[in-house]
C-alpha cells in the first residue's frame, strides 16, 4: 500500500471516524436529525446515496466516509426527496507520498429547487491540508459551521449571501 494511502487510513481511523461517531451519538443532533455515518458505499438509504454520488461527481476526487443528516420531521412533504438532507464527505488529493483532504457538503436549497455542492477547507488558510495535520476539532468545527449554514439557508426562499 502506498504511503499516501496509509496516511489516509490513519486519518480516517484516528480522527475522522471517531469524530463522525461522536457526532452520530450527539443527543442534540439526534433530536432534529436521523444520523447515518456511511463508511462503505452504497449508503443504505437510496436518497442518501443519490446525494453522496452527486457530491462525489461534483468534486471529482477520492471520497472518504460520509456523514448524512436527515431532518426530522420532514418540513415540506411536497419538496423533493433530497430536501432536508445534509451530506458531508472529506475528499482526498494524493500526490506521491503526500495526502491532503478537504470536506465537501451537498444539500438541496428551496430558493432555486436545486442541489448545491460546496467545496470547503478544514482551515481557510490552508489550501492543501495534509491529513496528518487535520484534527478532531477541524472536523467537528467544519460540520457544525456548515450545518449551521444548512439550517439557515436550505429552506430559505431567497438566495444565500454571495450567491450569483
Amino acid at each position: 500500500m502506498p504511503i499516501a494511502d496509509d496516511k489516509v487510513r490513519v486519518f480516517e481511523d484516528s480522527v475522522l471516524l471517531p469524530a463522525l461517531q461522536e457526532l452520530s451519538e450527539s443527543p442534540a443532533l439526534g433530536r432534529d436529525f436521523d444520523i447515518e455515518v456511511v463508511v462503505t458505499r452504497p449508503a443504505k438509504n437510496a436518497v442518501s446515496e443519490e446525494l453522496l454520488a452527486n457530491l462525489e461527481g461534483a468534486l471529482r476526487r477520492r471520497a472518504g466516509p460520509s456523514l448524512v443528516l436527515t431532518e426530522r420531521p420532514r418540513k415540506d412533504p411536497a419538496a423533493p426527496a433530497v430536501a432536508g438532507i445534509y451530506v458531508m464527505t472529506p475528499f482526498y488529493e494524493l500526490s506521491g507520498d503526500e495526502a491532503s483532504a478537504s470536506p465537501g457538503v451537498m444539500f438541496w436549497m428551496r430558493f432555486n429547487n436545486k442541489l448545491h455542492a460546496f467545496a470547503h477547507r478544514y482551515d481557510n488558510a490552508i489550501a492543501r491540508h495534509p491529513v496528518s495535520q487535520i484534527t478532531r476539532p477541524h472536523v467537528l468545527n467544519h460540520v457544525l459551521n456548515s450545518l449551521t449554514f444548512f439550517k439557515l439557508y436550505a429552506w430559505s426562499q431567497t438566495p444565500f449571501p454571495g450567491y450569483r
